[in-house]
């Protein structure tokens, strides 16, 4: 007995011995480092709990582990660019059945796609999978046709710009001199300790006290931190990345949009674009001086925008060979800084590759209203859209002719005489097309109303701001009667559809769209406040049976139009499927190599 007894505790020493709490210990270490803070509340990602037999809801008390970084910069969480080709999109149903939906289908990444990324690109507006769905056309080949655009977009290889990583990596601290990047420090400045040091000084500086809050102070500490970040991260990738060829997954939202996972993708910001060339193009000894002058005027369009392409040309002339003497300088009134020294750079050290590879971009001008000139048949709007080119090589601008007419219509139309004076003095283009681009996306007197207010407060009262509103309003449906008209006539479908408690379907070949819009009921819950140490009522909202009208009428014809551009791209890289051509869709915008960009 007492032989078997200590045979078994020898096996359960054993087993002890082996058994490493690997899990503790790097808690413990991540603690010890200021990595992760434990607090006794409820800030994490919780689940709402239902209590029994009655309609309130609670969530359960935990200890949490908070992170001291941005835990969104985790590469866990992140969907990279990938080194080799992704899987083909392809139906994943038994054979003999034809697919109905996205989840029917699979490729992009070699593990699958996650539930994560489809609820990024399919859910824009909802919560919801049922809300907002695309269901695949039912016309034979139809889910072919699909996958072969899908395929063809993430089947192009990408490369870094080497010479131009470097570039910046040499000249860091003269790109943080002049504004471009923000200091490196931030990455890895502690944020508890940065917020009490800005507290503490806030409080001693009588100055800045007067000038601005410690909140206000607070929300710039963290917008300069996050995009310090943000930097530093996108330089990351390009260093690992570069000398690679890399490839960048396609996946579908529910209008039929095509987006890229990640943050190093032509989807993104000036920096990322900047970084990117296509790969796989034929390499050449030289290229011809019409080439050099075609990569000159995109990189001119780059720097600001021109009447003419032959006024770009001429701009270059007289610039470009004069940029070596202080690049960085001269950039910095650039429209995209980043792109533009990119290109520039490569013209410098007139490396072929480079200059073959570099992707020259076509940005749809005022693509909405092109779609919307199409179906009316307006050839004035046509042509001030440049969806009919103009005759003299001019690239029209729609919102400067807004502009001029909404000036002249203010003159006529507001009695008071000193208002309009005052508005037609201080409207500018960049006003007008944030009172009329959303005018898609359901735009409201009261909206309207407050843009004016951020813009024109310091000129006019907030009373005046809703006169000048409504005066916009007249303006538009005076002057632009047949958009008004189809806007209100896709937007009553959708509120029949919702009315008649059926959801609202949106169809092309290649795909059908289904959008069912729920009332959204509002429901209380308690949570404890870290900041404040008290605990607060959150207003949660959740969906109901019921669906909501109103929201539908707002978005059918936004969701409409934007089905339309996607099905636009699609046609265009489905008549590029067998040629082999660098292409690149971020949704109306295309993007080529020199050699195809006309």
């Amino acid at each position: 007995m007492s032989t078997e007894t200590t045979d078994d505790e020898d096996k359960k020493r054993s087993k002890l011995e082996k058994m490493y709490p690997i899990g503790l210990g790097l808690v413990s270490l991540m603690h010890e480092r200021d990595l992760i803070t434990f607090i006794n509340d409820n800030n994490g990602n919780v689940r709402v709990m239902k209590k029994k037999g009655s309609n309130s809801y609670s969530i359960p008390s935990h200890l949490y582990a908070v992170c001291n970084f941005d835990i969104s910069l985790l590469p866990i969480k992140l969907n990279l660019p990938m080194v080799c080709k992704p899987l083909d999109w392809t139906s994943a149903c038994p054979p003999g059945e034809e697919p109905r939906t996205l989840s029917d289908l699979s490729g992009g990444y070699l593990s699958g796609p996650t539930g994560e990324i489809y609820d990024r690109y399919r859910l824009l507006s909802t919560g919801s999978l049922h809300h907002y769905s695309l269901y695949i056309g039912r016309g034979k080949g139809d889910s072919k046709k699909l996958c072969g655009v899908m395929n063809t977009l993430q089947g192009q290889a990408f490369k870094i710009n080497s010479d131009w990583l470097k570039y910046i990596l040499e000249n860091e601290n003269s790109f943080v001199e002049y504004g471009y990047l923000k200091p490196r420090f931030l990455v890895s400045l502690n944020l508890k300790k940065a917020y009490d040091l800005l507290r503490e000084f806030h409080m001693k500086d009588k100055v800045i006290n007067q000038f601005c809050s410690f909140s206000e102070l607070l929300q710039t500490l963290n917008k300069n931190i996050q995009c310090s970040r943000y930097e530093d991260f996108i330089i990351k990738l390009a260093i690992a990345y570069d000398g690679y060829h890399f490839y960048l997954p396609a996946f579908l939202d529910f209008r039929g949009r095509i987006y890229r996972s990640g943050i190093l993708h032509f989807h993104e910001r000036d920096l990322a674009r900047s970084l990117i060339l296509f790969a796989g193009t034929e390499s050449k000894d030289s290229i011809s001086e019409e080439m050099k002058i075609q990569i000159m005027v995109a990189a001119a369009f780059h720097y600001k925008k021109f009447i003419t392409v032959d006024h770009a040309k001429e701009w270059c002339l007289n610039n470009f060979y004069n940029l070596e003497k202080n690049l960085i300088d001269f950039a910095r009134e650039a429209k995209h800084p980043f792109q533009f020294l990119a290109i520039a750079i490569g013209l410098c050290n007139n490396k072929t590759d480079v200059l073959l590879n570099t992707p020259i971009t076509q940005d749809a001008s005022a693509s909405a209203y092109q779609i919307m000139s199409y179906f009316l048949m307006d050839e004035i709007l046509a042509k001030r859209t440049n969806l009919i080119p103009s005759e003299d090589g001019e690239i029209k601008d729609l919102y400067s002719f807004l502009l001029e007419e909404l000036i002249e219509f203010m003159k006529a139309e507001l009695d008071n005489k000193s208002l309009s004076n005052t508005v037609c003095q201080i409207l500018t283009r960049k006003i007008v097309k944030n009172l009329f681009m959303p005018i898609i996306y359901g735009k409201t007197l009261m909206s309207t109303t407050m843009d004016l207010k951020d813009n024109l407060s310091h000129y006019i009262t907030y009373k005046d701001c809703c006169v000048v509103a409504k005066a916009c309003f007249q303006f538009w449906n005076q002057r632009y009667p047949g958009m008004n008209c189809l806007i209100r006539l896709i937007r009553h479908i959708g509120w029949i559809a919702s009315a008649g408690d059926r959801p609202v379907f949106y169809k092309v070949p290649y795909f059908t769209t289904v959008q069912d819009s729920m009332k959204m009921e509002a429901t209380k819950i308690w949570v404890y406040d870290r900041l404040h140490k008290k605990k607060r009522g959150v207003t949660l909202r959740i969906a109901t049976s019921q669906r909501n009208r109103k929201k539908t009428v707002t978005s059918t014809f936004v969701n409409f139009i934007h089905q339309r551009d996607a099905y636009i791209a699609m046609n265009v890289v489905e008549s590029m499927l067998f040629s082999n051509w660098p292409i690149y869709t971020v949704h109306d915008n295309f993007i080529s190599t020199v050699e195809k960009s006309n």
